[in-house]
C-alpha cells in the first residue's frame, strides 16, 4: 500500500544543529525533488529536553516550505550515532538460509558496542540464493558456500524517541532508517556517471563525521568518526583565544585558513586510516575519489584543507546534480546553495517499503 499510495515521501534529518527535509518523486526514471526545507536548532533554555528545540524546528521548516511539503506525506527518519546504531556487513560460509537468522544475532551480539537485548536486529540478505526447484522449502534448507547481506541495529530507546518525536509533531512516519545506510543509499542512485568503485563519502556535521564506502562486492563499509565539526571549531577557538560562535560566523566567511589545517589534523588521519583499513580488508582497487558532504562540506577553508591532506581525489557532493531539480520549487535556492547538506535527508527521501 506504501509504494502503490500517491503520496509524496519525505526525508527527515534531524540533526545535532539543524533539521533538514527533502520531498522526493521517485516514481519513473529518477528522482525528482518537490520541495526542501531547512531550520536550524536553537535552544533556548538549558534545562529543557532537546527534543522542544528539535519540535520547533520542525514546525520552523513546515512554515518556510510555504506549503511545499505536507504534514499529510508519508516521512522518513533517520537514526546516527556509534551509541544508538551499528551497521555492519556479513559473510557466512556453509549456512541455510533457515540458520541466517541466529547466525546474524550472534553477529550482532559481537559487532555491537551495547545491548542487542534492548536493542531491534534486522538484516538484508543480498545477492540471490536460490534453489534448483524444490520451491521455498528446499530453498530455505539449501546450503550455501556464502551468504552475504548487511545488519542494522538499533537501541530501543533511540528507536522511540524518534517515534515520539514524529507522534508530537503529528507525522506519517512509515519508516526509520539509519543516517549511514540512507546516506549510502543516496550515493548509489546519484553517482556521477564515469565514476568507478570503490568511492567513498564523507558526511561532515556538527558532531558526528560519517565514512561511508561503496564496493564492488555490494557490501556497506560505514565507520563513524569520533572527531567532527565541534572539535574542529572548538579546536580553533582554544588556539585563537575566540568564542564558538565567533569561530563559526569566521569559516562560514572564509575567514580561517591559517587555523584550519592544524584543526583538521585529526580528522584527516581518521579518514585516512579508515580508507586503509577497507583497502586491507577487502583488497581490491584503492579509493581514488572521496566526496565530501555535510554541514562542514559547505566551507570552503574546510574542503581545502581536506583536498591537501588526503592523496585520494577530494570534492564537494551534491546529489541533486543527478536529479531533476526545476528553479522554482519552494526550497530550490536552498538546494543550489546547501545541496551537499542535505544529502541524508535525499538518502532518506529515496527508501522504499
Amino acid at each position: 500500500m506504501f509504494n502503490a499510495a500517491d503520496k509524496p515521501i519525505v526525508g527527515l534529518d534531524v540533526g545535532s544543529s539543524a533539521v533538514k527535509m527533502v520531498s522526493l518523486d521517485t516514481n519513473g526514471d529518477g528522482c525528482r525533488v518537490i520541495a526542501a526545507a531547512m531550520s536550524t536548532i536553537e535552544s533556548f533554555d538549558s534545562s529543557e529536553p532537546p527534543e522542544i528545540a528539535e519540535m520547533a524546528a520542525i514546525e520552523n521548516c513546515f512554515k518556510s516550505s510555504q506549503g511545499g511539503i505536507s504534514r499529510d506525506s508519508y516521512f522518513v527518519l533517520g537514526l546516527s550515532g556509534s551509541k544508538k546504531v551499528k551497521i555492519s556487513s556479513f559473510n557466512f560460509t556453509l549456512l541455510t538460509l533457515q540458520e541466517v537468522g541466529q547466525a546474524v544475532m550472534l553477529e550482532a551480539a559481537q559487532v555491537c558496542p551495547f545491548d542487542i537485548k534492548s536493542s531491534v536486529v534486522d538484516y538484508q540478505l543480498i545477492g540471490t540464493y536460490e534453489a534448483d526447484g524444490g520451491g521455498l522449502r528446499k530453498r530455505e534448507k539449501k546450503v550455501h558456500p556464502s551468504v552475504k547481506g548487511v545488519l542494522a541495529v538499533a537501541t530501543k530507546e533511540a528507536i522511540s524517541k524518534r517515534q515520539k518525536l514524529a507522534e508530537d509533531t503529528l507525522l506519517k512516519c512509515v519508516l526509520i532508517d539509519s543516517d549511514e545506510l540512507a546516506l549510502l543509499n543516496c550515493l548509489e542512485k546519484c553517482l556521477p556517471s564515469g565514476e568507478k568503485l570503490p568511492i567513498a563519502v564523507v558526511n561532515v556535521g556538527r558532531s558526528l563525521t560519517t565514512v561511508a564506502i561503496l564496493g564492488t562486492d555490494g557490501l556497506p563499509f560505514v565507520r563513524n568518526l569520533g572527531y567532527s565539526g565541534g572539535d574542529i571549531i572548538d579546536y580553533i577557538a582554544k588556539s585563537s583565544n575566540t568564542s564558538a560562535e565567533q569561530v563559526q560566523q569566521r569559516l562560514s566567511e572564509g575567514k580561517c585558513s591559517a587555523d584550519i589545517d592544524l584543526a583538521c589534523k585529526r580528522l584527516i588521519l581518521d579518514i585516512i586510516e579508515t580508507l586503509a583499513y577497507y583497502l586491507a580488508s577487502h583488497g581490491g582497487n584503492a579509493i581514488e575519489r572521496v566526496y565530501v558532504c555535510g554541514g562542514f562540506s559547505l566551507l570552503d577553508d574546510f574542503v581545502k584543507s581536506l583536498t591537501g591532506g588526503i592523496e585520494s581525489k577530494v570534492s564537494v557532493w551534491n546529489p541533486f546534480l543527478q536529479m531533476q531539480c526545476d528553479d522554482n520549487i519552494v526550497g530550490g535556492d536552498l538546494i543550489k546553495k546547501c545541496g551537499p547538506a542535505f544529502a541524508v535527508a535525499a538518502g532518506l527521501a529515496m527508501r522504499q517499503v
